[in-house]
């Protein structure tokens, strides 16, 4: 619901409000597109709002693309976007190396993080 309901947008513009600048965003492991599976107003309802979330399952039901959402949310709002390489899989759902709360309610956790570099890229405290 989150990215849905604008989080994206609201944590872009209150960073920017404190002088932040040159902002990055790295998208770390989640649920595919082609596992996501969701009913089909759930998805159309989201793509009304995100177009880019739409999806279907490699199994061919309606489905949910977060990762693509975020990326052309954050790419609109002129935020860079990194994506991890070379680590395998980032589905949670595929990757049992990953926390899935899909394939296993309550075994792990969501993190988020926020850091701020100084002006000639050193990190700050």
């Amino acid at each position: 619901r989150g990215l849905l309901e604008g989080v994206l947008e609201r944590a872009v513009e209150q960073l920017r409000a404190r002088g932040a600048s040159g902002l990055s965003a790295w998208l770390g492991p989640s649920i595919c597109g082609s596992c996501y599976e969701v009913p089909a107003a759930m998805r159309e309802e989201s793509a009304e709002r995100i177009p880019a979330v739409a999806a279907t399952t490699s199994w061919g039901t309606p489905a949910l693309d977060l990762r693509a959402g975020a990326r052309e949310r954050l790419t609109a709002l002129g935020v860079g976007v990194v994506e991890p390489s070379g680590a395998g899989p980032s589905c949670t759902l595929e990757n049992e190396r990953l926390s899935s709360h899909r394939r296993d309610p309550g075994s792990g956790r969501i993190v988020g993080l926020v850091w701020r570099s100084g002006p000639r890229g050193e990190d700050a405290a």
